[in-house]
């Protein structure tokens, strides 16, 4: 059964264009899901984010939007998975380094005129401090000091990311590139 994280379009919408900061150092609940993170990217963004699905279960969700030609937010998919809220300060090994979680991409449809581009969604580690997210079009920098840890990336397949995430006192902990293949 399909994941319902967003009331309207219109909900959607003011998650992705909200100030933030993103990641969130403390979500909050819109009445359906409470969003951690949004990556807005080239008239693209993903949003992840905890909440129930529709049998009840507490699920880590992404859903995936484009802009239109009118400059609104375009649902395309989404989808959910299992998660711990605790599980950022849980972590013993890699506490300096950013755990994949989960992933997608937008799928090509006969029906609709999608751009192509994939995501991934990690969770950092409690020692991680920030994580820079390049891509050509500019550098995104997320302050994830605070916080669930939970950060979205998303590239498009002319354009890869490259992530690298650093300690408190400025110290590289990690690098991930984006995969050639979509996820």
């Amino acid at each position: 059964m399909p994941i319902n994280w967003w009331p309207s379009d219109d909900t959607a919408s003011a998650v992705i264009e909200s100030e933030g900061p993103w990641p969130s150092f403390s979500p909050v609940s819109n009445g359906t899901c409470t969003p951690f993170d949004v990556d807005k990217y080239d008239g693209l963004a993903v949003v992840v984010g905890y909440g129930r699905n529709r049998k009840g279960r507490e699920v880590l969700g992404s859903d995936e939007f484009q802009r239109d030609a009118s400059g609104k937010w375009e649902h395309l998919t989404g989808g959910g998975s299992g998660w711990s809220p605790r599980l950022r300060w849980d972590i013993q090994d890699r506490r300096e380094a950013l755990s994949f979680r989960m992933g997608g991409s937008s799928g090509k449809s006969p029906f609709d005129d999608r751009r192509e581009f994939s995501f991934a969604v990690f969770l950092c580690g409690p020692a991680v401090a920030a994580v820079n997210i390049e891509r050509r079009q500019g550098i995104r920098i997320a302050d994830v000091s605070a916080g669930p840890g939970w950060l979205t990336v998303l590239w498009t397949p002319d354009d890869p990311a490259t992530v690298t995430a650093y300690t408190a006192v400025g110290q590289q902990s990690f690098l991930w590139t984006s995969p050639n293949k979509f996820v």
